[in-house]
């Protein structure tokens, strides 16, 4: 078995499009497997430290040069590289948090400042560690994961008012050139060429002067190699110089597209756009262009869903600007007016429905895994959870649609609009949790989710009068007339294979325990008759303790004994001494040593013993 080759893009991007991380959860997760992957190359390369104490001194990370990689071993830039990935997954988390609340928070901008500034310097010390690399292929990957790096600390990592245009447009238009070359000498995957693409095109295209058409953008880069390849005056340094050689070394070429062609293109553009019962025209031709570009931009994988939607937006935007450069005017036409705004709201829907359309693969995707899952019940409840969210982004877009002018008017595309809502979300809501219940055996509550959706489905669907796929409005990629029916039997054959358990259980729940019922074996021993619901494994054996009557034995304890004081006798001394005022003075003598006794065996504390007189104290 032939192992693949090494390849630092496929090693960073690649793994991220492989993950498909969408949320912050996933972002963490693969920060933790960095984290992992980190310690055990460190400890394979022996740079791991013990001592704490003269840390400094004997730690061998920072130390690393050129002569340890080409010398004693290649993993050196493989550990650099998963530094600088581990911390721009930590940048990738924060941007997420970031588009979700609308706006960074300070702490995060400043993570994500310092974060990036460490990347750019470690792919820095990347370069410099690998300048003796024989793979012309790797050295390559290294150069154009080094322009990636920089190009998001320039959009994310300074903070100035001015970007560097220059410096940004220069390096995506690089990568794009060698990503292409590597994709053309099958280095890497399609796919992850357009997962890249997707991610910084519009970027590109936006810092590049806002290009409008892929002819622009490709003579965009075109234009951009042969000025590096000829030094011209461009923003450049020895890693772009030596980028551009690898390229040309290795027999890449480049060419302009004809504009001239891309303008007539342009002239066969829609011009007019039947949308349900509205039309409306396109009166601006840069509008008209777009909107071409946005309808025939590729969707084969996920990833290009997100170049789709941006260009959509981006026909949103132009749009709303120009309504609001016309409503300046006094002059305007409300014919011309209305127009517009019906234009608009298609853009919306189109935008809207696009990315609806992009949660909907994710969901066949997430939904083929729960079909094919193991009958682990904590996996099943992951999948669960990971359906629920993107059920619920679903539907949020489908509300938007239904909030949209020119649809909430519209009785056909509204009623289709619910029934694809209810559809989607019985999945989770019926299906996946009543397999969820039936894991953990309660049928009753199975059946009443399965009963429910039956009820809505159908009900919504006869409602909807969908006869045949024509005379369903939304694409047939989302629901059709087959899916239903399907969805609509699966939930039948769900009913039919559980009623019967269902009803088992419900005998059982209805019967009322006592304590003092008597166990099968009791019933058994005093020979009564043994029923159905007498069947239960938690009362087959007497387990209760059973109370015997047991005969006292009384013992008692004189526990104050030791606790009583007596009188004195010093006072009975003292009252005959008082009868007998005349005593002889030896009689005296022995009467004070006396008296004197008793008096500091009165000042003593009394001696007392333990408890039952056992133990002194």
């Amino acid at each position: 078995m032939v192992r693949p080759k090494y390849s630092p893009i496929n090693a960073t991007f690649g793994v991220r499009m492989e993950q498909f991380m969408e949320s912050q959860e996933d972002y963490i997760k693969y920060h933790s497997k960095l984290n992992r992957k980190l310690q055990k190359l460190r400890r394979k390369l022996n740079l791991t430290t013990r001592d704490t104490k003269h840390y400094s001194l004997k730690e061998k990370f920072s130390k690393l040069t050129f002569e340890d990689y080409d010398n004693k071993n290649k993993l050196f830039g493989v550990l650099l590289l998963l530094y600088i990935e581990r911390d721009l997954s930590i940048c990738e988390l924060y941007k997420l948090r970031a588009r979700n609340r609308g706006k960074f928070k300070k702490s995060e901008r400043k993570l994500v400042t310092e974060r990036l500034r460490k990347s750019v310097k470690s792919v820095n010390r990347l370069l410099d560690l690998s300048k003796n690399e024989e793979d012309w292929i790797i050295r390559l990957q290294y150069l154009i994961f080094s322009k990636l790096i920089v190009v998001e600390n320039l959009l994310y990592g300074k903070t100035a008012k001015r970007k560097e245009n220059d410096n940004i447009s220069q390096g995506l238009a690089t990568c794009f050139a060698a990503l292409q070359f590597l994709v053309s000498k099958e280095i890497i995957n399609q796919d992850l060429f357009d997962f890249i693409r997707s991610k910084y095109e519009y970027t590109l295209m936006q810092y590049a002067g806002g290009l409008l058409s892929s002819i622009d953008l490709h003579n965009f880069i075109t234009n951009t190699i042969i000025q590096i390849k000829e030094n011209k005056e461009t923003p450049r340094n020895q890693y772009t110089d030596e980028l551009i050689n690898l390229l040309y070394n290795n027999g890449f070429t480049i060419d302009f597209q004809d504009v001239e062609m891309s303008k007539k293109e342009n002239e066969t553009t829609i011009k007019h756009i039947n949308w349900r019962a509205f039309k409306c025209t396109i009166n601006d031709n840069h509008l008209a262009q777009m909107i071409e570009e946005a309808r025939n931009a590729p969707k084969e994988h996920i990833s290009d869903y997100s170049n789709k939607i941006a260009k959509w937006e981006a026909c949103v935007s132009y749009q709303e600007n120009y309504i609001n450069h016309n409503n300046s005017n006094n002059d305007e036409e409300i014919e011309d007016e209305e127009n517009e705004q019906i234009l608009l709201a298609y853009l919306k829907y189109q935008t809207i429905l696009t990315s609806f359309s992009r949660e909907n693969d994710l969901f066949k995707q997430l939904w083929n895994e729960w079909l094919q899952i193991g009958p682990l019940l904590t996996n099943k409840i992951l999948k669960y959870k990971e359906l629920d969210r993107i059920v619920k982004n679903k539907k949020k877009y489908l509300q938007d649609l239904m909030e949209l002018p020119g649809v909430y008017s519209d009785d056909d595309l509204l009623s289709q609009l619910e029934l694809t809502q209810i559809y989607f979300t019985l999945h989770v809501n019926a299906v996946c949790l009543g397999h969820l219940y039936q894991l953990k055996h309660l049928n009753i509550e199975a059946l009443a989710l399965y009963t429910d959706a039956y009820q809505k489905i159908t009900e919504t669907y006869y409602q909807s009068g969908i006869i045949s796929n024509d005379d369903i409005l939304l694409p047939h990629k989302i629901i059709n007339k087959e899916a239903l029916g399907n969805f609509i039997a699966d939930l039948k054959a769900k009913l039919s294979s559980i009623i019967a358990l269902a009803e088992f259980e419900s005998e059982f729940r209805n019967v009322e325990k006592s304590k003092y019922d008597f166990s099968t074996i009791d019933k058994l021993t005093l020979g009564g008759t043994i029923t159905l619901n007498d069947a239960k494994l938690d009362n087959l054996f007497p387990l209760r303790p059973q109370l015997i009557p047991v005969g006292a034995k009384p013992s008692l304890f004189d526990v104050a004994f030791n606790y009583i004081q007596y009188d004195n006798s010093s006072k009975t001394i003292t009252n005959k001494s008082q009868e007998n005022p005349i005593q002889p003075e030896s009689t005296l003598n022995q009467v004070d040593n006396k008296s004197t006794s008793t008096d500091n065996k009165q000042n003593t504390p009394p001696k007392r013993r333990g408890f039952l007189g056992l133990f002194g104290r």
